[in-house]
């Protein structure tokens, strides 16, 4: 699975103030994704969406985009998903 955020950030607030042309960016990611379902019937499905969680990587922008400071931070995603389906027309 890819993983690709769209991100944007507010400037930076220190003290109430706002300090101008600072922000924050987040890569992509890739990442091994698992999925399983189950069909009650013909038409109705439940499917189960797992992996290993991806790791992100945050960086500054502007006047934060030195590298001595650069990546941020990281952080790693855990979404597992648990869907309801409903598959339309008769199965063939």
């Amino acid at each position: 699975m890819r993983i690709a955020p769209q991100s944007s950030s507010d400037p930076l607030v220190v003290g109430g103030n706002t300090v101008p042309d600072t922000g924050a960016a987040v890569d992509n990611a890739d990442t091994l994704g698992i999925t399983f379902a189950h069909f009650f019937t013909d038409n109705v499905a439940v499917e189960m969406v797992g992996g290993i969680p991806p790791k992100f990587k945050f960086s500054g922008t502007g006047i934060l985009a030195s590298s001595s400071i650069n990546p941020l931070g990281d952080v790693r995603q855990w979404s597992p998903a648990l869907g309801l389906k409903y598959y339309f027309r008769q199965a063939e």
